[in-house]
C-alpha cells in the first residue's frame, strides 16, 4: 500500500491518519474496481466501451482526488468521493437495470467510507442517502421508469466478479477499520499507562511535602526554641561574665543542629525535584 500511494506523489509521513486512511479508501477502490471492470470487458466485449466509461471517470475523479487529499480538508474531500460514488452507482443502475444492477451492491459498502474518514453523524447522514437511493432505484423498476428490465451484461461469471469485489471491498474496509481501532487502543493504553505513572509521581510527590512540613514543625522548632532561650540569657550588661561563654557553646551546637535540619530539608526538596523531573509527559 505504501508503494501505491508513492506513486501519486504522497507519503505516509506527509499525511495524517485521516489523510492517510483516505488515500488508501480512494487507491484500493480504484485497484480493486479496475480489475473488477476489466474482467467484464474481456468477458462481454459487446458492453466494453459502457465499463471503459466507467473506469475512466473513476480512474480521473480518484486520481484528482487522490492529489487534493494532502493540501485539503479530509471531511471535504470524503464528502466529494462520496457522493461521487452514489451518483455514478445511481446513474449507471438507471441506465443498466435499476435495482438488479451490479453497481447497487456498493452501496451498503460506500457508506462505510464515511465512518472511516469523517465520523458516526457523516455515516448516518450517507447511509440515509444510499437507502433512499435504493429506493428510487426500486420505484423506478416498479414503475417501467428505467430503459431496460435487465442489467446489462447479466451472466454469472459477471455476477460472480462483482460479487467478489463487494466482498473485497468490504474485506478491506473491515481490516481498515480494525487496525484503526487498534491503533486507538494502544494509543489509549499508553496514555493511561503514563497517566497512572503521573498519579503515582504527584502522590509520591505529594507524601515528600507532607514529610517535610511535619519534620520542620518538629524538627526545626527545637533548634530555634534553645537559640531564642538562650538568648535571652546572655548578660548584655557585662558581655565578659563567665555564664555568657557556656551560653555561646550551647548557641553554636543549637546553631549546628538547626543547620543540621535544613541541610535535610534542602536534601528532601532535591528528592521531590528529581521526582519531578522524571514525570511523564501525557500530553
Amino acid at each position: 500500500m505504501r508503494k501505491i500511494i508513492s506513486l501519486f506523489g504522497l507519503q505516509d509521513s506527509d499525511l495524517n491518519d485521516k489523510k492517510l486512511i483516505l488515500a488508501k479508501i480512494i487507491l484500493i477502490f480504484l485497484c480493486i474496481l479496475s480489475v473488477s471492470l476489466l474482467i467484464s470487458m474481456f468477458v462481454l466485449s459487446q458492453y466494453a466501451l459502457r465499463y471503459g466509461l466507467i473506469l475512466f471517470i473513476v480512474w480521473l475523479v480518484s486520481l484528482m482526488l487522490a492529489s487534493l487529499i494532502k493540501r485539503n480538508n479530509t471531511k471535504a474531500i470524503a464528502s466529494i468521493y462520496i457522493s461521487f460514488l452514489l451518483i455514478m452507482i445511481l446513474l449507471f443502475s438507471l441506465s443498466g437495470g435499476g435495482i438488479k444492477a451490479h453497481g447497487i451492491k456498493l452501496l451498503p459498502i460506500v457508506v462505510l467510507f464515511a465512518g472511516l474518514t469523517m465520523g458516526k453523524r457523516e455515516i448516518w447522514i450517507f447511509g440515509i442517502i444510499a437507502a433512499l437511493v435504493g429506493l428510487f432505484l426500486v420505484f423506478a423498476e416498479q414503475n417501467n421508469l428505467l430503459p431496460r428490465k435487465e442489467p446489462l451484461g447479466f451472466s454469472p461469471i459477471v455476477h460472480w466478479t462483482f460479487t467478489v469485489t463487494s466482498i473485497f471491498l468490504l474485506c478491506f474496509l473491515e481490516n481498515l477499520s480494525v487496525e484503526t481501532l487498534r491503533k486507538a487502543l494502544i494509543k489509549s493504553k499508553e496514555e493511561l499507562g503514563l497517566r497512572i505513572k503521573s498519579e503515582e509521581t504527584l502522590k509520591l510527590r505529594n507524601e515528600k511535602l507532607v514529610e517535610i512540613a511535619q519534620f520542620q514543625s518538629h524538627m526545626v522548632r527545637g533548634p530555634v526554641a534553645s537559640i531564642e532561650g538562650l538568648i535571652s540569657l546572655i548578660n548584655f550588661e557585662n558581655p565578659n561574665a563567665p555564664e555568657n561563654f557556656e551560653i555561646i557553646q550551647k548557641l553554636k551546637t543549637a546553631t549546628e543542629n538547626l543547620d543540621s535540619v535544613v541541610n535535610q530539608i534542602v536534601k528532601k526538596t532535591d528528592e521531590i525535584n528529581e521526582t519531578q523531573k522524571e514525570k511523564p509527559n501525557i500530553g
